[in-house]
């Protein structure tokens, strides 16, 4: 046995059974988490758990999750949900596990449960983070018109408080509404969402090149050239080359822009909820 191994024995032995003095199971296991060290970090969850700590379930799921184990995990955040039944985290990273194995019936079947129990206890933010993740899985299944009505809940959740119209959250939700009523073929309410969106992505830093493009873009399908010419004057030569191929009718894929953008979303998603 190697030496980092057995000082891992050593002290996850201590903790058992002594219960030393200094860090808790709990902080051991956020250590380990944070980290990257997942099999360190079950064990100190596993420990918390069994001595009875808040949290410890929620911990362990997400090191499952990390590992690539999503049913181990799911299993761990229906206890977190029913240890603490005031917070949304648990029930959102259950229907994220449920939609990587590909059952969005027991995703959907989650969410709903959250919003029913969660409408009088879960913050605003869990609220409206509920609702868009509602919307998210009837997105992945090509249910356009449902998904758009729970970005609507989640946005008039969002409403209620102005920190958190101006979070980036929210400005996802309003991405992924531009995303639904496209597909609906409402372009302008499209346009009118994915706005909203940008002023967002403004008020944090700036706004990405493609996002400018994916702007003229539905300019275009509004049927406004002179603003979709505007905002190509300030694109990149590519970009710009691309817009003009559109704007001529020689070719047309915004279907394809979204999906490239929604791998862009998912992803800055993960790294928020880490």
């Amino acid at each position: 046995m190697t030496r980092t191994a057995w000082s891992t024995v050593l002290s996850l032995t201590c903790a058992a059974i002594s219960g030393c003095a200094g860090v808790s199971r709990m902080e051991e296991a956020q250590t380990a988490y944070d980290a990257g060290d997942y099999d360190r970090a079950i064990q100190w969850s596993s420990l918390s758990i069994d001595n009875g700590e808040a949290g410890g379930y929620l911990l362990r799921g997400k090191s499952y999750e990390k590992k690539g184990d999503p049913l181990k995990a799911v299993a761990d955040y229906d206890h977190a949900r029913q240890e603490a039944p005031d917070q949304g985290e648990p029930a959102l990273r259950e229907a994220k596990c449920y939609l990587s194995v590909g059952r969005p019936a027991d995703a959907e079947a989650t969410i709903a449960g959250a919003i029913k129990t969660g409408s009088t206890v879960y913050s605003l933010r869990d609220q409206l983070l509920v609702h868009a993740m509602h919307g998210e899985i009837q997105l992945a299944v090509g249910d356009f018109p449902r998904a758009n009505d729970s970005f609507g809940e989640a946005l008039k959740v969002a409403r209620l408080s102005k920190p958190l119209e101006a979070e980036a959250a929210t400005g996802i939700v309003h991405y992924n509404q531009s995303r639904t009523n496209f597909e609906l073929g409402a372009y302008r309410r499209a346009r009118e969402s994915f706005q909203a969106y940008l002023g967002i992505r403004e008020s944090a830093g700036g706004v990405d090149p493609q996002d400018l493009y994916t702007l003229a873009v539905l300019h275009f399908l509004c049927e406004d050239i002179v603003s979709s010419r505007k905002v190509a004057a300030g694109l990149g030569p590519d970009l710009k080359s691309r817009l003009d191929a559109i704007l001529s009718g020689d070719t047309f894929s915004v279907g394809a822009l979204y999906d490239f953008k929604q791998k862009q979303k998912d992803g800055e998603n993960r790294k928020d909820s880490e």
